[in-house]
Protein backbone atom coordinates (compact mmCIF):
# COMPACT_ATOMS: atom_id res chain seq x y z
CA UNK A 1 0.00 0.00 0.00
CA UNK A 2 1.17 3.10 -1.08
CA UNK A 3 0.29 6.54 -0.82
CA UNK A 4 2.08 10.35 -1.99
CA UNK A 5 0.87 14.10 -1.34
CA UNK A 6 2.78 17.09 -1.72
CA UNK A 7 2.80 20.11 0.81
CA UNK A 8 3.49 23.52 0.46
CA UNK A 9 4.26 25.50 3.48
CA UNK A 10 5.74 29.38 3.39
CA UNK A 11 8.24 30.22 6.85
CA UNK A 12 9.33 33.15 7.73
CA UNK A 13 12.66 33.37 8.97
CA UNK A 14 14.49 36.52 10.82
CA UNK A 15 17.89 37.03 11.97
CA UNK A 16 19.90 39.90 13.08
CA UNK A 17 18.76 43.18 10.91
CA UNK A 18 15.24 41.51 10.97
CA UNK A 19 13.83 44.55 11.09
CA UNK A 20 15.36 45.80 8.11
CA UNK A 21 14.80 42.94 5.82
CA UNK A 22 12.83 39.62 6.21
CA UNK A 23 13.52 36.07 4.51
CA UNK A 24 10.22 34.00 3.62
CA UNK A 25 11.53 30.15 3.45
CA UNK A 26 9.10 28.14 0.94
CA UNK A 27 8.97 24.48 2.21
CA UNK A 28 8.06 21.97 0.06
CA UNK A 29 7.21 18.53 1.53
CA UNK A 30 6.17 15.03 -0.42
CA UNK A 31 4.29 12.94 2.47
CA UNK A 32 4.77 9.24 1.41
CA UNK A 33 2.81 5.96 3.68
CA UNK A 34 3.44 2.13 3.04
CA UNK A 35 2.97 -0.79 4.10
CA UNK A 36 4.97 -4.34 3.67
CA UNK A 37 4.05 -8.04 4.81
CA UNK A 38 6.14 -9.28 7.48
CA UNK A 39 6.76 -12.63 8.65
CA UNK A 40 9.87 -14.03 11.15
CA UNK A 41 12.62 -14.76 9.56
CA UNK A 42 12.42 -11.19 7.36
CA UNK A 43 14.80 -8.40 8.34
CA UNK A 44 14.30 -4.68 8.34
CA UNK A 45 17.26 -2.75 6.51
CA UNK A 46 17.29 0.87 6.50
CA UNK A 47 19.23 3.38 4.63
CA UNK A 48 18.92 6.84 5.68
CA UNK A 49 20.38 10.45 4.21
CA UNK A 50 19.59 13.71 6.23
CA UNK A 51 16.83 12.15 8.00
CA UNK A 52 15.17 11.58 11.48
CA UNK A 53 14.19 8.21 11.93
CA UNK A 54 12.04 6.33 14.71
CA UNK A 55 11.34 2.91 14.59
CA UNK A 56 8.50 1.49 17.24
CA UNK A 57 7.13 -2.07 18.04
CA UNK A 58 3.56 -2.77 16.28
CA UNK A 59 1.80 -5.58 17.20
CA UNK A 60 0.79 -5.98 13.56
CA UNK A 61 2.09 -8.54 11.29
CA UNK A 62 2.96 -5.59 8.91
CA UNK A 63 5.54 -3.09 8.50
CA UNK A 64 3.93 0.39 7.98
CA UNK A 65 5.82 3.35 6.98
CA UNK A 66 5.01 6.95 6.93
CA UNK A 67 7.93 10.01 5.78
CA UNK A 68 7.34 13.48 4.56
CA UNK A 69 10.14 14.22 2.82
CA UNK A 70 11.13 18.34 2.19
CA UNK A 71 12.87 20.93 0.62
CA UNK A 72 13.18 24.40 2.29
CA UNK A 73 14.31 27.14 -0.04
CA UNK A 74 13.31 30.79 -0.55
CA UNK A 75 12.52 30.15 -4.04
CA UNK A 76 9.55 28.13 -4.18
CA UNK A 77 10.25 27.09 -7.49
CA UNK A 78 13.66 25.89 -6.50
CA UNK A 79 12.23 23.88 -3.40
CA UNK A 80 9.30 21.96 -6.00
CA UNK A 81 12.58 21.26 -7.96
CA UNK A 82 14.99 20.23 -5.04
CA UNK A 83 12.08 18.38 -3.46
CA UNK A 84 11.77 16.04 -6.47
CA UNK A 85 15.39 14.74 -6.02
CA UNK A 86 14.38 13.03 -2.96
CA UNK A 87 14.53 9.05 -3.60
CA UNK A 88 11.85 7.06 -1.58
CA UNK A 89 12.35 2.98 -2.07
CA UNK A 90 10.72 0.30 0.05
CA UNK A 91 10.69 -3.40 -1.49
CA UNK A 92 11.16 -6.97 -0.28
CA UNK A 93 14.08 -8.95 -1.79
CA UNK A 94 14.26 -12.75 -0.16
CA UNK A 95 14.45 -12.59 3.72
CA UNK A 96 15.68 -8.66 3.04
CA UNK A 97 13.34 -5.66 3.71
CA UNK A 98 14.85 -2.83 2.30
CA UNK A 99 13.99 0.85 3.09
CA UNK A 100 16.48 3.85 1.63
CA UNK A 101 15.49 7.48 1.25
CA UNK A 102 18.11 9.38 -0.02
CA UNK A 103 18.77 12.62 -2.57
CA UNK A 104 19.48 11.20 -6.21
CA UNK A 105 20.45 13.39 -8.60
CA UNK A 106 21.07 12.57 -12.67
CA UNK A 107 23.68 13.07 -14.40
CA UNK A 108 24.32 16.86 -16.10
CA UNK A 109 21.90 17.90 -13.47
CA UNK A 110 22.43 19.94 -10.53
CA UNK A 111 22.54 19.12 -6.96
CA UNK A 112 19.69 20.29 -4.68
CA UNK A 113 20.39 24.06 -3.16
CA UNK A 114 17.51 23.36 -0.70
CA UNK A 115 18.07 22.38 2.90
CA UNK A 116 17.15 18.57 2.78
CA UNK A 117 15.25 16.66 5.77
CA UNK A 118 13.48 13.77 6.13
CA UNK A 119 11.45 13.02 8.81
CA UNK A 120 10.62 8.72 8.87
CA UNK A 121 8.07 6.84 10.74
CA UNK A 122 8.62 3.04 11.08
CA UNK A 123 5.98 0.83 12.83
CA UNK A 124 7.95 -2.54 13.29
CA UNK A 125 7.12 -6.45 15.15
CA UNK A 126 9.06 -6.16 18.32
CA UNK A 127 10.75 -9.08 16.90
CA UNK A 128 11.97 -8.15 13.94
CA UNK A 129 15.82 -7.51 13.02
CA UNK A 130 16.30 -4.47 12.45
CA UNK A 131 19.36 -2.90 10.55
CA UNK A 132 19.90 0.72 10.02
CA UNK A 133 22.38 3.49 8.68
CA UNK A 134 21.77 7.06 8.50
CA UNK A 135 24.02 10.05 7.28
CA UNK A 136 23.91 13.54 8.92
CA UNK A 137 20.71 12.60 11.01
CA UNK A 138 18.87 11.36 13.70
CA UNK A 139 17.58 7.54 14.94
CA UNK A 140 16.30 6.76 17.85
CA UNK A 141 14.72 2.89 18.49
CA UNK A 142 12.31 1.76 21.34
CA UNK A 143 11.09 -1.41 22.74
CA UNK A 144 12.35 -3.68 20.06
CA UNK A 145 13.61 -7.52 21.23
CA UNK A 146 15.02 -8.19 18.06
CA UNK A 147 19.19 -8.10 16.86
CA UNK A 148 19.54 -4.69 15.85
CA UNK A 149 22.99 -3.39 14.02
CA UNK A 150 23.17 0.41 13.54
CA UNK A 151 25.78 2.70 11.43
CA UNK A 152 25.81 6.45 11.93
CA UNK A 153 28.22 9.11 10.49
CA UNK A 154 27.41 12.48 11.61
CA UNK A 155 24.36 10.67 13.17
CA UNK A 156 22.90 10.68 16.94
CA UNK A 157 21.72 7.73 17.85
CA UNK A 158 18.41 7.56 20.94
CA UNK A 159 17.98 3.85 22.22
CA UNK A 160 15.89 2.71 24.98
CA UNK A 161 14.39 -0.76 26.15
CA UNK A 162 16.05 -2.44 23.47
CA UNK A 163 16.37 -6.55 24.24
CA UNK A 164 18.12 -7.93 21.73
CA UNK A 165 21.77 -7.97 20.63
CA UNK A 166 23.55 -4.55 19.24
CA UNK A 167 25.53 -4.03 17.20
CA UNK A 168 27.13 0.06 16.71
CA UNK A 169 29.35 1.85 14.85
CA UNK A 170 29.49 5.87 14.92
CA UNK A 171 31.60 8.14 13.56
CA UNK A 172 31.54 11.92 14.32
CA UNK A 173 27.82 11.44 16.08
CA UNK A 174 26.64 10.39 19.57
CA UNK A 175 25.01 7.36 21.46
CA UNK A 176 22.49 7.48 24.46
CA UNK A 177 21.33 3.99 24.99
CA UNK A 178 19.18 3.75 28.50
CA UNK A 179 17.63 0.14 29.72
CA UNK A 180 19.62 -2.03 27.27
CA UNK A 181 19.13 -5.67 28.20
CA UNK A 182 21.14 -7.80 25.31
CA UNK A 183 24.97 -7.44 24.24
CA UNK A 184 26.61 -4.89 23.68
CA UNK A 185 28.88 -3.91 21.12
CA UNK A 186 29.76 -0.16 20.28
CA UNK A 187 32.47 0.98 17.52
CA UNK A 188 33.00 4.79 18.36
CA UNK A 189 35.57 7.11 16.10
CA UNK A 190 35.23 10.93 17.52
CA UNK A 191 31.66 10.30 19.07
CA UNK A 192 30.04 10.91 22.58
CA UNK A 193 28.59 7.48 24.30
CA UNK A 194 26.54 7.33 26.71
CA UNK A 195 25.03 3.98 28.24
CA UNK A 196 22.81 3.42 31.10
CA UNK A 197 21.33 0.48 32.98
CA UNK A 198 23.10 -2.07 31.32
CA UNK A 199 22.05 -5.39 31.97
CA UNK A 200 23.88 -7.53 29.43
CA UNK A 201 27.56 -7.88 28.24
CA UNK A 202 29.23 -4.60 26.96
CA UNK A 203 32.13 -4.07 24.84
CA UNK A 204 32.86 -0.92 23.91
CA UNK A 205 36.24 0.46 21.47
CA UNK A 206 36.52 4.49 21.25
CA UNK A 207 38.73 6.70 19.61
CA UNK A 208 39.19 10.43 20.01
CA UNK A 209 35.81 10.58 22.07
CA UNK A 210 34.49 10.18 25.67
CA UNK A 211 32.29 7.47 27.41
CA UNK A 212 29.83 7.60 30.20
CA UNK A 213 28.65 4.56 31.90
CA UNK A 214 26.67 3.66 34.63
CA UNK A 215 26.77 0.69 36.30
CA UNK A 216 24.63 -1.26 38.80
CA UNK A 217 23.90 -4.71 40.61
CA UNK A 218 21.93 -5.79 36.90
CA UNK A 219 25.07 -4.46 34.85
CA UNK A 220 27.04 -7.35 33.43
CA UNK A 221 30.53 -7.83 32.11
CA UNK A 222 32.26 -4.06 30.49
CA UNK A 223 35.37 -4.04 28.80
CA UNK A 224 35.99 -0.48 27.30
CA UNK A 225 39.40 0.24 25.17
CA UNK A 226 39.92 3.54 24.20
CA UNK A 227 42.53 5.64 22.36
CA UNK A 228 42.31 9.42 22.88
CA UNK A 229 39.19 9.21 24.91
CA UNK A 230 38.27 9.55 28.45
CA UNK A 231 36.21 7.14 30.48
CA UNK A 232 33.94 8.19 33.15
CA UNK A 233 32.14 5.22 35.02
CA UNK A 234 28.98 6.45 37.00
CA UNK A 235 29.31 3.50 39.80
CA UNK A 236 27.14 4.17 43.06
CA UNK A 237 27.95 0.71 44.59
CA UNK A 238 31.17 0.09 43.50
CA UNK A 239 31.68 -3.69 45.59
CA UNK A 240 29.03 -5.13 42.78
CA UNK A 241 32.03 -5.41 40.05
CA UNK A 242 35.38 -6.43 39.64
CA UNK A 243 38.05 -3.96 38.24
CA UNK A 244 40.52 -3.79 36.49
CA UNK A 245 41.77 -0.20 35.21
CA UNK A 246 44.46 1.03 33.54
CA UNK A 247 45.54 4.14 31.56
CA UNK A 248 48.65 5.04 29.43
CA UNK A 249 49.82 8.58 29.91
CA UNK A 250 46.93 9.62 30.87
CA UNK A 251 45.01 10.32 34.73
CA UNK A 252 43.54 7.69 37.31
CA UNK A 253 40.68 8.73 40.06
CA UNK A 254 39.21 6.05 41.57
CA UNK A 255 37.71 5.53 45.54
CA UNK A 256 40.40 5.04 47.90
CA UNK A 257 39.41 1.09 48.75
CA UNK A 258 40.95 0.28 44.69
CA UNK A 259 44.50 -1.25 44.70
CA UNK A 260 46.83 1.44 43.00
CA UNK A 261 50.26 -0.08 43.22
CA UNK A 262 52.44 -0.81 40.52
CA UNK A 263 51.48 2.68 38.82
CA UNK A 264 54.22 4.86 37.21
CA UNK A 265 54.55 8.47 35.45
CA UNK A 266 53.30 7.32 32.59
CA UNK A 267 50.79 4.16 33.60
CA UNK A 268 48.37 3.91 35.80
CA UNK A 269 46.85 1.09 37.36
CA UNK A 270 43.87 0.09 39.80
CA UNK A 271 42.52 -2.94 40.53
CA UNK A 272 39.30 -3.96 42.73
CA UNK A 273 38.52 -7.46 43.97
CA UNK A 274 35.12 -8.50 45.34
CA UNK A 275 33.99 -11.64 44.60
CA UNK A 276 34.90 -14.08 41.56
CA UNK A 277 31.63 -14.77 40.74
CA UNK A 278 31.19 -11.09 40.18
CA UNK A 279 31.14 -9.22 36.64
CA UNK A 280 34.13 -7.68 35.96
CA UNK A 281 34.68 -3.95 34.35
CA UNK A 282 37.54 -3.39 32.23
CA UNK A 283 38.82 -0.48 31.01
CA UNK A 284 42.17 0.43 29.12
CA UNK A 285 42.77 4.14 27.88
CA UNK A 286 45.77 5.43 26.14
CA UNK A 287 46.60 9.50 26.74
CA UNK A 288 42.90 9.30 27.80
CA UNK A 289 41.57 9.73 31.22
CA UNK A 290 39.42 7.45 33.87
CA UNK A 291 37.53 8.79 36.54
CA UNK A 292 34.99 6.62 38.98
CA UNK A 293 32.11 8.39 40.28
CA UNK A 294 30.16 7.77 42.98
Amino acid sequence: MKKISLIVFLMAGCGVGCALAQTTLQVVGKNIEKSVPWKPGLELIVNGEKADITVIPTDSAYISISAELSAKHPNLDTAQTDVNTWQFIVTTVGKKIYLRAYVGVLAGKRAPVSNMKAQILIHAPRICPVNLSNRFGRARLEQLNGAVVLSGYFCRFDLQELAGELHIESEHGSVEGRDLKGLVDIRGKRAELILQRTSGDCAIQAEYGTVHFSTDQQTGNVRIAGQMTDVTLHAPDSITHNYHLKTHYGDLQVPDRFDVSGSSDSERNATFKTKNDRPTIDIETSFGHIKIKQ
